[in-house]
């Protein structure tokens, strides 16, 4: 009994001691830049989710910093732009002036985010602490054309 009584006190103890793993701080940064007044519209489970769209005007930045601490839950684009609030984002539409838009697609096992560089779900732009994505004039003059009818 006295050794089980111990070992209880022992493991309580060790349970209750602070994680010493190494926090990670990241810093992220969305810029807007293409000129043309963008809307982000979230998709979940490819289901689109207007009530969540954010809007931003030309050379608006979203910047958000995040401490992520062991177990790591890690940290993205998406997380700055929606503010972590989207379950299942399998999407992400841009709309350009509600003339143009981008749709990225989260990466999935038929569907390989990263031959996309610009793809916002890309590892490209959510592999390191510090992170910056930009809308550029070039995304607009790259996007599909929905002829003033894009919502």
């Amino acid at each position: 009994m006295r050794n089980f009584l111990f070992l209880f006190i022992l493991s309580a103890i060790l349970c209750s001691c602070p994680d010493t793993g190494e926090s990670r701080y990241y810093d992220y940064t969305v810029e807007h830049k293409s000129g043309k007044k963008i809307t982000f519209i979230p998709y979940s489970d490819g289901n689109v989710l207007l009530d969540k769209k954010i809007i931003l005007d030309n050379n608006q930045t979203l910047n958000k910093t995040y401490i992520d601490k062991p177990l790591y839950q890690g940290f993205s684009i998406a997380d700055v732009i929606f503010n972590n609030s989207i379950n299942n984002l399998s999407h992400i539409e841009i709309v350009f002036k509600k003339q143009k838009k981008i749709i990225y697609q989260q990466c999935t096992l038929n569907y390989n985010c990263n031959q996309n560089p610009k793809n916002i779900f890309s590892s490209e732009n959510n592999n390191d602490l510090k992170e910056i994505y930009i809308v550029s004039l070039e995304d607009y003059q790259n996007a599909t054309d929905c002829n003033g009818n894009c919502y």
